[in-house]
């Protein structure tokens, strides 16, 4: 049997133009890949605002994923970073769109998080804090080579708050984005400060809530 030509010219240790014309298109397609956001896509907005989910009712994140779902329906490439809600979280947002939804990419804080417990813990308070401002700086870079066309920054308004989170890298971060990234901040409490920075501010004010009557969260509803 007749060996294939194309087979001996590729395995030829002696073909240099050879070698060298595959490594260069692997090269290239590897570069444009890392850098296609930025270089290639054309961005969804024209002009990106800064929004924000505060106040102490139900339906920050949910807002937040919606808006999500919509953007990504659209072609557009969102992120949405979890300060507080850890991968060992259940949560159905997070499984459906981390199974089915091109487009939107989820990442969350490699720390624990207790509601009740870690506030009280003034050393997993100051891994936390400084988890946090590694991650800020991180997608300041992210939000200024437009990597995402929206990038939601989910309990970053209740880190704030608490000391977890410092007004200057969230700062830093709107005021260095590429003008076609859009940035949503969700959490309670939002200060007159960041308001002053967003173009527009939604409160979910509660008025009335099963969990006063001893309902626990239930699956597929509160998670």
């Amino acid at each position: 049997m007749k060996k294939k030509r194309h087979t001996r010219i590729f395995m030829s240790p002696n073909n240099f133009m050879v070698k060298k014309f595959v490594f260069t298109g692997v090269y290239s397609w590897f570069f444009l890949r890392q850098w296609s956001v930025a270089i290639i896509i054309p961005p969804m907005l024209e002009k990106g605002l800064i929004q924000i989910y505060t106040g102490d009712g139900k339906g920050k994140t949910t807002a937040a994923f919606g808006l999500a779902l919509r953007a990504a329906g659209h072609g557009g490439k969102v992120l949405i970073y979890q300060f507080l809600k850890p991968d060992t979280l259940e949560l159905g947002e997070r499984n459906l769109v981390n199974m089915r939804c091109e487009g939107i990419v989820v990442k969350s804080l490699d720390e624990s998080w207790d509601m009740a417990r870690s506030m009280e813990n003034p050393i997993h308070m100051q891994r936390i804090r400084a988890a946090i401002h590694k991650v800020m700086q991180e997608l300041e870079t992210s939000a200024h080579e437009r990597y995402y066309d929206v990038i939601i920054l989910d309990e970053i308004v209740f880190c704030l708050n608490h000391g977890l989170a410092e007004m200057d890298d969230i700062k830093c971060l709107i005021e260095n984005r590429s003008p076609q990234v859009e940035v949503v901040l969700t959490g309670r409490g939002a200060g007159q400060e960041l308001i002053e920075m967003a173009d527009l501010v939604t409160e979910m004010r509660l008025i009335k809530h099963p969990y006063d009557n001893g309902t626990p969260a239930r699956k597929g509803i509160e998670y």
